[in-house]
Formats: structure tokens, C-alpha cells, sequence
């Protein structure tokens, strides 16, 4: 997959999803009946979820191995308009028990917190597309502050996940014997 890289010159709508997301949810549903024994349907907070995991952490995942100056696995075969069906398909999810369940304030307050993260993400990410950088820095430490939170929530200590993260990075990638100073 090569990127198509270009200038964003015009913020349009987006396009209406109603018919289209009427076929996916019937064409979910016909799924969802056929591997019930073994795909349980989860909850509609999950399903957002894993809708959010699938958009987050596959598409935009082989999205980014599309650009060959990162280190990304860019060798791994993906294929982006399989993980955009995945993505549609939680979403689809979500909208059939969306009806079928009462929603609840913060019933999963893990599920808020990361959601928190993701929301201040994305909002930083559209600020950097169009031009603003200080509203972009302004997304990023709010999405630290929520991460934060999502850390005490879950007992992890932030300062040690970093750690951690560059110890498995410095393993992966680390030039031993450079002088980084």
C-alpha cells in the first residue's frame, strides 16, 4: 500500500452512513447469528470499543506502515480494507445492541478513561491536520492527563510502563557501542 500524501484544502461532511449502515447491520446480524458459539455478542460499551481498537490500532496501524521512512514492520503484509470491514463490523455490532440495553453513567469507568485517551488523541490529530499546532499540544497533554488517570485507575505506575517501553525498544533497536550523548 503506498500513502497518498496531500494537502487537506477543504473540510467537507461526511457522507451519509444511514443505508449503508442499515445493510451492515443486517449483514452483521446474519454473522453474528451463524458464529454465536463462538463470538459472543458483548455489550454495546465493548463493542465501541473494540470498534475503537480496530480504527485506532489496525487501520491507522497499516495506514502508518504505508510510509516507508519508520520503522513500522513495513515488510508485514496488512491489508487496510480488511481491517476497515473489521472496524465496521464492531460498529455494526454496536448498533444492534444499542437498542437493546439501558446506558449506564460511567458503568465501566476503565472503559470512560480509555475512551478519554482516545477522544483527546483524536482531537490533537485533527488540530496538526488542520495547521494548529498549539491546539494539537493542548489535545496531546489532555490525553496525557486522562492516561494518567487511566494509570491510578489501574494501579500502574506511568513512570514504569515508559521505562519499559523504551527498554523494549532500546532491545529491539539500540546501536550498540554508538555514542548517543
Amino acid at each position: 500500500m503506498t500513502v497518498q500524501r496531500g494537502v487537506l484544502t477543504k473540510v467537507t461532511a461526511p457522507a451519509s452512513a444511514e443505508t449503508f449502515l442499515r445493510d451492515a447491520v443486517t449483514a452483521e446480524q446474519a454473522v453474528r447469528e451463524r458464529t454465536v458459539h463462538a463470538r459472543p455478542m458483548p455489550i454495546t460499551g465493548h463493542n465501541i470499543a473494540f470498534a475503537m481498537s480496530e480504527m485506532a490500532g489496525e487501520v491507522i496501524d497499516a495506514i502508518m506502515r504505508g510510509y516507508p521512512e519508520y520503522v513500522r514492520n513495513n515488510g508485514k503484509r496488512v491489508d487496510l480494507e480488511l481491517e476497515v470491514g473489521d472496524a465496521f463490523s464492531q460498529i455494526a455490532s454496536a448498533l444492534i445492541t444499542l437498542d437493546n440495553e439501558r446506558p449506564t453513567y460511567h458503568a465501566d469507568i476503565t472503559q470512560y478513561l480509555a475512551a478519554k485517551v482516545s477522544m483527546a488523541l483524536a482531537g490533537a490529530q485533527i488540530m496538526w491536520q488542520v495547521g494548529s499546532g498549539v491546539q494539537a499540544k493542548a489535545g496531546l497533554q489532555e490525553a496525557a492527563a486522562w492516561l494518567l488517570e487511566l494509570c491510578r485507575h489501574l494501579e500502574i505506575d506511568p513512570v514504569q510502563a515508559l521505562t519499559r517501553s523504551h527498554e523494549k525498544t532500546l532491545c529491539k533497536h539500540d546501536r550498540k557501542g554508538d555514542d548517543y550523548a
